[in-house]
């Protein structure tokens, strides 16, 4: 029997070898993507103006990301979207936006953790509301993108800061957290690829693009895929909160409250490329992207007027 066996072995590798055939290769990254539902807030901006704005309700009805900017409500949203989404058995969608510097390239939404040790806190007590909840971490958007704006002590600690925080994050079961990935129409898939490295993007789950932008589906996964090659099969998100009518590749204005965007696609872990995990709502619909026109309100508050845009009718 033994005989047997043996022969059987001997004949099956020969045949393998003979035709060149292997084993399919397996992506350890399909093991922890995020698996939906997705937690939807049932105290969010938009739901708070649905009963009052014409089709807001349609906004309000959709899982969007929470997003921690260091406010003073902060601790309280969390735990209350911890429990929120224990209860309802749903994946909690989390932004975290509150490193120093924030937003040094354009200032709309500067702030952030005062000192380095401030935002090591933040991720320890994030890391620590979050264990044993199903959650993605979107890990500071603009982060990676904006880089070159930094003096390059302050770029370097940059580093050190997300990398610090990919590790707390990757640790938690059921957590996947996703690096800043810029968009189609800013960085190169090399150079996004090459930051990412520096970021510790081979301890997360990957990167989320075209947050908080208007650049098409397709645009962003056919780079996001790119990216992906150049950096060990990293995983990603891509948020289609605003981009139904996506913006003209090239219009750098377009990134600030531009007019005649709509709401895209819903959010789904059902997309049309093999490492994207999902198509999200990051950025909350509605939401302003800062004060970059007259009676423009100051980032994150709620923009009438842009709601209405996104729906397709006058605000």
């Amino acid at each position: 029997m033994r005989r047997r066996t043996a022969l059987l072995l001997a004949v099956a590798a020969t045949a393998t070898v003979g035709t060149g055939c292997s084993a399919p290769k397996v992506d350890p990254r399909n093991a922890t993507r995020p698996v939906g539902p997705f937690w939807v807030d049932p105290a969010s901006q938009a739901a708070r103006h649905a009963a009052t704005e014409p089709g807001v309700a349609r906004i309000a009805a959709e899982p969007m990301a929470l997003t921690l900017t260091g406010a003073r409500t902060d601790a309280a949203d969390l735990v209350r979207a911890v429990a929120g989404a224990r209860t309802a058995k749903r994946t909690l969608v989390l932004q975290v936006y509150d490193l120093p510097h924030r937003d040094v390239g354009a200032g709309y939404s500067a702030g952030g953790a005062p000192t380095a040790a401030a935002y090591r806190a933040v991720t320890a007590s994030v890391a620590a509301a979050i264990s044993g909840v199903p959650t993605v971490v979107v890990l500071e958007p603009d982060s990676l993108g904006q880089l070159t704006d930094l003096a390059p002590a302050d770029q370097q600690v940059r580093y050190e800061l997300l990398r610090d925080a990919v590790e707390q994050y990757s640790r938690l079961d059921r957590v996947a957290v996703y690096l800043d990935g810029t968009h189609s129409d800013w960085l190169s898939a090399e150079e996004m690829a090459r930051r990412l490295g520096q970021a510790g993007v081979g301890g997360a789950q990957g990167f989320a693009v075209n947050v908080a932008n208007f650049q098409a589906t397709g645009a962003e996964g056919r780079r996001a895929e790119q990216i992906s090659d150049l950096t060990g099969g990293a995983h990603y998100l891509v948020d289609t909160s605003r981009n139904g009518l996506p913006a003209s590749p090239g219009d750098g204005s377009s990134w600030c409250n531009p007019p005649g965007r709509r709401l895209g696609e819903v959010p789904t872990t059902r997309t049309g490329f093999p490492r994207a995990d999902g198509y999200l709502w990051i950025k909350r619909p509605g939401e302003s992207d800062g004060s970059c026109g007259p009676g423009q309100p100051p980032a994150g508050q709620w923009y009438p007027a842009a709601a209405a845009e996104l729906l397709g009718r006058d605000g």
